[in-house]
């Protein structure tokens, strides 16, 4: 009669066990990485979102200023020119005075 020794087989089983124990560790950490992958695309999708809006609004706010420039530009003109005119007026009455 002879005897198996079980002790080779029982090396390989173990060998293979920490194998699969390492690739299971290596597919966790993978899924980490992708799930922190995402969380940072999500948040770069929201700053730009934030960005693009705040382009808006300067440029709206741009728009407002030219808007105002063009419609004052003419009575600021106007002013000026009737402060002129009064102002020799104004020196005539006091040399006068």
């Amino acid at each position: 009669m002879f005897q198996v020794d079980a002790r080779p087989f029982q090396a390989a089983a173990d060998q293979a066990n920490a194998k699969l124990n390492l690739a299971e560790s290596q597919l966790s950490q993978a899924k980490a990485q992708v799930s922190a992958s995402q969380a940072q695309v999500e948040q770069a999708i929201a700053q730009v979102a934030q960005d693009e809006a705040q382009v808006k609004r300067a440029e709206a706010t741009q728009r407002q200023t030219e808007l105002d420039v063009n419609r004052y530009t003419p009575l600021a003109y106007e002013l000026s020119e009737l402060l002129r005119a009064a102002s020799p007026a104004k020196d005539a009455t006091a040399a006068t005075a």
